[in-house]
């Protein structure tokens, strides 16, 4: 696949993304130069409060 015929595709339309992509919600975390916070731990907690923004609990996804 070459680059002009990716940008050949509406990827904005409805069609292109149905079933395949969910925007749940937005979150961010802390941060502060030398935290111990581990990545993985940031991520989590992002993901976590992205979810509940959106109205998602982790039972509700496959």
């Amino acid at each position: 696949m070459t680059l002009s015929s990716i940008s050949d595709h509406d990827v904005s339309s409805e069609n292109y993304l149905r079933g395949k992509y969910s925007i749940c919600g937005v979150a961010e975390t802390t941060y502060r130069r030398g935290s111990e916070e581990l990545t993985h731990s940031l991520a989590t907690w992002a993901i976590s409060n992205a979810m509940t923004d959106a109205g998602y609990y982790a039972k509700g996804i496959l």
